[in-house]
This record gives structure tokens, sequence and C-alpha cells, in this order.
């Protein structure tokens, strides 16, 4: 039975209070993240069609296992007959937390021959998993896979598609079980960030800036329609319908929603933004991010110890100097390097019969920077996530994909 497209869903629950001038409280209502598996099946007999409509009218009570299909791991050497210990990649240690039964497949390319082993885990320590019993055959560490087996239920609703008389497609789709399992793997594959890895974070971004996290991924324009923006005003229209009407201009920000996709290749990385997410809770907690966007374009080399930046677009102050917040910006350079800069004001210069626009700085560049290093000078967002779920979307157990609607916020101190 082919699967054609496999999902993992992480969802929290934030309740929002936002006050009439704009600051928001939120309160995390779900101390622990439901979590959801989708996967396509296609039964191509009529075996297999039974089995697909037979799952959807199981009872909600009755509890399954099921091999979580989109976090397989491989053996790191081969395992020796009649042994109880697993030697498994160490990066791929987090998808067996709070895994109390595993599942080996193994597959032999040459005889066609296959088998599945299910065996109930003793223990978890450092790259090992240790079982209860004993398993009898040599396993190869060039043809075998090892499965995390989770409690799971079905969701209420689903829907069948028939491709003819024999055969079906079916999104199944699983919710886990909670309950407090006793085993664990050690706490630093649980909490900690992988940081070797090839390319992640190349401009070097602090991982806090004003004592929150910064988000270190960046998005990647996979489409025409991955990345965007959204702008809001704190405004009430006050109208009778009937003719006049006015603003009540509640405050004078402006409220950025960046909606950014990120592709995760590597296991690592798939780690890494579980964990990020596990961290912010959802909507819970507040971080820092750049637009990725080239939103102040330099045309004057900076000078080093200067606190401005020069750009041809000089009606910055027009559209930017009335805007409450104080606003940082980072500062990209094709050497891969970042500074974090906060705006003071926005005004204008005339230099050589030229008008300049020109962001007045809190603090002073820390070194000279000439127009051709400049990536890119970026808007550095103090944003909270607009929704409680992560969705990742699986090509395969090492890349996935998934995009993030982070939306500005002003916090409360």
């Amino acid at each position: 039975m082919a699967q054609t497209k496999i999902s993992e869903n992480i969802e929290y629950l934030t309740d929002v209070l936002t006050s009439y001038d704009g600051h928001e409280q939120r309160i995390k209502i779900r101390q622990q993240p439901r979590q959801y598996f989708s996967y396509d099946y296609s039964a191509m007999d009529q075996y297999q069609a039974q089995w697909l409509r037979g799952m959807s009218r199981i009872r909600q009570s009755d509890v399954w296992y099921i091999p979580i299909w989109n976090k397989g791991s491989y053996l790191r050497e081969d395992f020796i007959a009649n042994g109880k210990a697993l030697y498994i990649d160490n990066d791929y240690y987090y998808n067996f937390d709070e895994c109390e039964w595993i599942e080996i497949f193994v597959k032999d390319d040459f005889t066609q021959s296959g088998v599945n082993i299910v065996r109930q885990v003793h223990s978890y320590t450092d790259g090992i998993i240790t079982l209860k019993k004993k398993i009898a055959r040599p396993l190869n560490m060039k043809n075998t896979w090892i499965f995390p087996l989770k409690q799971v239920t079905t969701k209420t609703t689903d829907a069948i598609q028939y491709l003819y008389s024999n055969g079906d497609e079916e999104c199944l789709n699983f919710e886990l079980i909670l309950h407090e399992s006793k085993l664990h793997i050690p706490n630093k594959y649980r909490y900690d960030d992988w940081e070797d890895i090839e390319q992640f974070n190349r401009f070097h971004l602090p991982k806090f800036y004003n004592g929150k996290e910064v988000l270190l991924f960046t998005p990647q324009w996979v489409g025409d329609d991955s990345n965007n923006l959204l702008l809001e005003k704190k405004v009430e229209l006050m109208d009778n319908t009937t003719g006049t009407f006015v603003y009540d201009t509640i405050n004078t920000y402006s409220y950025d929603t960046h909606n950014m996709t990120f592709f995760l290749f590597g296991i690592k990385r798939i780690t890494n933004m579980i964990h990020f997410f596990h961290r912010v809770q959802g909507r819970y907690k507040s971080f820092y991010c750049p637009t990725w966007a080239n939103d102040f374009q330099v045309d004057l080399d900076i000078r080093p110890n200067s606190n401005y930046i020069y750009t041809r677009f000089h009606l910055l102050f027009k559209f930017y100097a009335n805007n409450g917040r104080k606003k940082a910006i980072i500062i990209f350079t094709k050497k891969w390097e970042s500074y974090i800069l906060e705006i003071m004001s926005y005004t204008t210069e005339v230099i050589g019969n030229k008008t300049y626009g020109k962001l007045i700085l809190t603090s002073n560049v820390p070194r000279a920077i000439p127009v051709d290093e400049v990536l890119m000078v970026s808007y550095f967002n103090l944003v909270r996530l607009d929704s409680d779920n992560l969705k990742l979307d699986f090509e395969s157990n090492t890349a996935a994909t998934t995009s993030l609607s982070m939306k500005e916020v002003d916090d409360l101190v």
C-alpha cells in the first residue's frame, strides 16, 4: 500500500488578550501540545481497499499502535544476533522521545525478502536503544530502518476517493494519545539544538536579543507566494452607514505579519525547528525575527563609528517618522556578518545636489561598510507566531517544509 504524502502537526492552545491600545497578554491554556499525523494511502487491490475502509470505521475509543513513518532512523553499526542493544545514529535520537515500542524493518533487495520486528524498549542511553527482549537475527546497518511505535486514535472524519471498484485513496489522520511515559531519551537530545549544521545561521545572528530568543532559520522562496507581508493599523472606523464617517486612531503603530516558508533539509534542521516551536509554545512567547527583505536600500558607504545610514529614498520621514514604535534594523553583509541597530529617527540631507533619506541610529555602526558589501538591511521585529499549530510536510524522513506566520506585537513590560 503506497504512501504519497506525510504531514505532522504539533498544536498548542493560547488565549490572546489584546488591550485597546494594542498591547497583548497571552495565557497558555494547553500545557502539553497535541500531535497529529496524516498519511496518504493508495490501495490498489481489494484487500488494501477493504483495510482502508475498515480503518475509517473503527470505534473512536480504540487505541492503535502505528509506526511514525516520517521518523525513520538508522543503525550506526551492524547488530549482532541475540543482542538487546541497538546503536543508532545520534542525529535521529530525538525521534524516540517517550517511545516505549519500536518496529524494525529489514528489506533484502537481493532476495526480495523482508521482515518486521516489534520490540519493547527497556531504556535509552547515549545513542543506544536497549530492548527488553533479544533479537535472534543479525541486522545490517545498510538495509535496516527503525521506526517509533506510538499509540494513536483516528480522527473523527475521513474521506475516501474511489479510483475504481477495487482501488481507494484516503488520507488517514491519527491523533497521538497523551500519556505520561517513563521512558525518555537523555535531556541533551530532548532540549538542546544542533549547532554543527552546515550553512545554518550563516550570518551569525545572536541566539537572544533584549532577553528574547531570535529565530535563526532563513526562509526560502519555494514559490511566488512563499513569503509575503500583511500590514495592520490600530484604527477603528466610526461609521453610521448613512453618510459621515471618521476614524479613531488608537495608536500610531503599524503591525507587520510576515508569512515565511522554510525548507528543512536534514534531520538536524527538522529537530531544531520542533525544539524552537516547543520553546515558544505556539502563540505564547514572543521572539525576534528579521524580515529577510531589503527594507532600506543603502546608497552611500557607511562610515566607521557613524550612527546614520543614507538611502536615495528621501521620503522615509513622511512614512516612518510618525510610527510610534522604536524599531530595530539588521544589516546583512556579503561577508556573512550581521549588525543589529535601533532606529532613533528619520530625516533628510542634501549631499552634492542630491537629497537622501537618513536613518539616525541610537548607536554607532561598529565598522565601515562599503555599499557594495551590503547585502540588505531588514527590519528586526519583535513577533509571535500567529498560529498555535506547527505543520511539517515531509518529503522524506530527512526533508520537510513548513510555513510560519509571524505577527508583530507590543508586549507589556
